[in-house]
């Protein structure tokens, strides 16, 4: 990270064009920076150069790419003294000032955990910064993070900056993305190969090069790394939670931006101090900015076209709001503001089904409803579109499945209607919340495997807990508040507690029908497991909640399978069927 190639007291500096050589602060296999003494203006300078040399062909481009910085207004990066070459090499020098290296300062006594923190997240806002304006920093490294107090800056950023050769290079713009799209993750990867380094105390696989550790790492080699079990114990959940998803052997479950690195060490910083991240408040903004969901643009325009049609065919505009799982959201909420009126909706007066809902909205409300929407996918990547995408599907499926074992004491499309909310805090995580959806479904899965849980929603709840500090039912039920909801209906739209007793009688409908959508998606859990298997598991749901149902483990089992069979379906809507495509087709991209 540094060494001591320091003139001894008394000797001449040793000279690099106008600049005299004070002391080496690191070098890594890309970048080497000096501390210099600029002797024309008699000011320290932090020198920072690249280790490979760069042929005179792309020494513009070079300079172009480390000079365009200097415009860019950021309290996050050292401010550029200069350009140049020197000895056939180019240059950039920053001005010093007070600051020290991270590697001085880490040689000068441990950081505390807090300090640790506090210094990656500004170097995390430093790359947000860089990544905004489509720059990368390629060497993110100790010695070329420079601190002066409490403030934390970067410095050398693009020095490393080499050509890329060979097919599509002559495409400037697309080697331009291939670039970004290949190197934002390592720019990332660096942080996190810091933070275990200041929280363990220990260079990462014991490289002082970063990049060296990275090529030791997955998805490029086979070591791993690991906390000391002291220091592991020490990290508290949402600490520890970070650490976990920063140096993920898959990268696809790493943090994908640096804003969402800086927001989570934001979040933890606040919380220490005891401002506490408002998670809530946090999706009551994106809600109201994004919407619930992303809806299908055809979808949207077909609704437009059929609210502008005579109300007989108010049937085919049911069926085709039922094909979005955005839109059918989308109306309900607007039919129960508006009923609500300054006053909180009961479970007698909530809307839970289609048809009321047109018939209350009207069609000049429907077709409100659907310009309302944001377009799918919104503001997801692909990646994280997919997997809502597969939220949205595993969720439709299971209030099939509510459908198919449903004693008929209920509408069909009432119980689809109810699943769907009962699914809604996962869909709300996954839109809302994306980065972190990755996270808690991967804690989630490892609760799963080492104690299955006997609800679905239990190890989705406690994971969501530890990583947004509130469970997962806690965001739909935020969701319902603002939409006007008791604590009746809120509770009537949420899963039974594992606990909960299913008793001989019913006591009321509304925990009839929250039986009725917790079975379901107590079933749909066994889609994937071998069919004796399956039917032992289904034995015990059977067990609870055969009393009220009157299902036994065959029923149940016909009834996933039903609702798995092929890519179409019917959505149950009393004496109508609507059809339910594959989500790609219905509730997902178009």
């Amino acid at each position: 990270m540094a060494s001591d190639d320091t003139p001894g007291e008394g000797a001449a500096r040793p000279r690099l064009g106008p600049f005299e050589l004070i002391t080496n602060l690191g070098h890594s296999v890309r970048t080497a920076s000096w501390l210099v003494l600029d002797t024309r203006t008699q000011t320290e300078q932090v020198l920072v150069m690249p280790k490979q040399t760069l042929d005179a062909a792309h020494w513009p481009e070079w300079l172009g790419r480390v000079s365009k910085l200097q415009r860019l207004d950021s309290r996050h990066l050292m401010p550029l003294a200069e350009t140049g070459q020197l000895l056939g090499r180019p240059y950039a020098a920053y001005v010093r000032g007070e600051a020290i290296t991270l590697g001085e300062r880490v040689r000068r006594g441990p950081m505390g955990l807090r300090e640790a923190l506090r210094t990656l997240h500004q170097i995390a806002l430093a790359l947000t910064d860089l990544h905004d304006t489509r720059s990368l920093h390629r060497d993110v490294q100790p010695h070329l993070v420079l601190i002066d107090g409490k403030r934390v800056r970067l410095c050398g950023a693009e020095v490393a900056w080499r050509p890329t050769t060979g097919p599509g290079s002559e495409d400037p713009l697309e080697t331009e993305r291939s670039d970004l799209r290949e190197n934002t993750p390592v720019d990332l990867f660096f942080v996190s190969l810091m933070l275990h380094w200041l929280i363990s105390g220990e260079p990462p696989l014991g490289e002082s090069d970063f990049l060296l550790a990275m090529g030791r790492l997955p998805p490029l080699g086979e070591s791993q790394l690991e906390l000391p079990e002291k220091k592991a114990v020490a990290l508290s959940p949402p600490i520890r939670h970070i650490y976990e998803r920063a140096l993920n052997v898959l990268p696809r479950q790493r943090f994908a931006t640096a804003r969402s690195l800086a927001s989570a060490l934001e979040d933890v910083l606040q919380s220490d101090e005891g401002n506490g991240p408002n998670v809530l408040a946090t999706l009551r903004e994106r809600i109201r900015l994004r919407g619930i969901l992303p809806g299908n643009e055809d979808t949207m325009r077909s609704v437009v076209r059929l609210s502008r049609m005579q109300v007989s065919h108010q049937t085919e505009l049911v069926e085709v709001m039922l094909q979005d799982t955005a839109l059918s959201l989308e109306l309900l909420r607007v039919c129960n503001n508006t009923l609500r009126r300054g006053e909180t909706l009961n479970a007698n007066d909530a809307v839970l089904n289609m048809r009321r809902a047109i018939a209350l909205a009207g069609l000049n409300g429907v077709e409100q409803a659907a310009k309302n929407l944001t377009l799918w996918p919104g503001p997801l990547n692909r990646f994280q579109a997919r997997d809502l995408e597969d939220d949205i599907w595993q969720i439709r499926r299971a209030s099939l499945v509510a459908q198919h074992i449903n004693p008929g004491a209920f509408e069909p499309e009432t119980v689809f209607i109810i699943a769907l909310f009962h699914g809604l805090g996962q869909l709300i995580l996954g839109y809302h919340f994306p980065e972190e959806a990755l996270q808690i479904k991967h804690l989630a899965k490892q609760a799963r495997q080492e104690n299955p849980p006997p609800s679905p929603w239990d190890a989705l709840d406690a994971a969501c807990k530890d990583v947004l500090e509130l469970p997962l039912s806690e965001l739909a039920a935020e969701v319902l508040r603002l939409w006007g909801m008791e604590a009746d209906v809120i509770e009537m739209l949420q899963p039974l507690p594992a606990q909960a007793l299913v008793e001989d009688t019913p006591p009321d409908d509304s925990l009839f029908l929250r039986a009725i959508v917790s079975c379901a998606y107590e079933v749909f859990v066994h889609k994937d497991t071998m069919k004796n298997k399956r039917l032992k598991a289904l034995n015990l749901v059977a067990q609870r909640y055969g009393r009220w149902l009157g299902c036994t483990a065959y029923t149940l089992n016909d009834a996933l399978t039903e609702a798995l069979r092929g890519s179409e379906h019917r959505v149950m809507v009393g004496a109508q069927d609507v059809l339910d495509a594959n989500p790609a087709q219905a509730t997902a991209a178009p």
